[in-house]
């Protein structure tokens, strides 16, 4: 059928003769998808500046958690929900008293360490060896690694210390290199802000993520 070849149209019982051509319906049907596509903008915008305060994009300047995050990776992280709902094993993002070391991530003017929650309120902890010792009894850990330089190798001993009540001992899975709950100390729980719900590796990470082989040992 000719685009520009009038068309008939049924309105209740009445036919429409002569007053659309296939075109004039393309356009109209086009207009329609415009801006029923920015309604749906219009309104995914709001619900994202509604809830955008409960989560962070960030993007990874530390290689403390290589190899889990690579150096260059963003990384989406949402509301904890209280202190019940930190567990060992969490990766969390918060804000330090006083930083010992270069932000690794750095977001709307506030410095944010994103390190993995080992030891909880109350727990007994200690370091042998790069083994950690949780009550007494050894933590298996398959995410961290160690430098096959013996970069750091102090770090891999710690005396056994209480953790205090509303505190948690945090550490980096790149335990040579990471100034973590080692250095300054179990954290409070007021000062953790979001936890991990996903990472992105990105072309940067790929690139600049130190997690070669030959640069690490198991833990």
């Amino acid at each position: 059928m000719d685009r520009d070849q009038y068309i008939a149209l049924k309105q209740g019982d009445k036919m429409i003769q002569g007053k659309y051509t296939k075109a004039d319906l393309e356009k109209m049907e086009n207009k329609l998808w415009w801006v029923s596509t920015a309604g749906i903008i219009c309104v995914a915008l709001v619900v994202f500046f509604l809830i955008i305060p409960n989560f962070r994009v960030c993007n990874t300047r530390s290689d403390s958690m290589v190899p889990t995050f690579s150096v260059g990776d963003l990384v989406l992280f949402g509301p904890i929900g209280g202190a019940d709902h930190i567990d060992r094993g969490d990766i969390i993002l918060f804000e330090p008293i006083n930083p010992v070391e270069e932000s690794s991530v750095l977001l709307g003017g506030t410095v944010y360490y994103t390190k993995r929650v080992i030891g909880l309120p109350g727990e007994r902890i200690r370091i042998e060896d790069g083994v950690v010792y949780i009550n007494g009894d050894p933590l298996d850990e398959p995410y961290k690694v160690f430098s096959a330089y013996d970069r750091n190798a102090f770090l891999r001993d710690m005396d056994e210390i209480l953790i205090p009540a509303g505190y948690y001992f945090v550490m980096g899975d790149n335990r040579d290199h990471s100034e973590d709950s080692r250095i300054f100390g179990p954290i409070p729980h007021d000062s953790i802000r979001f936890s991990l719900i996903f990472s992105i590796p990105t072309l940067a990470g790929v690139l600049t993520g130190a997690n070669n082989d030959e640069l690490f040992i198991d833990g």
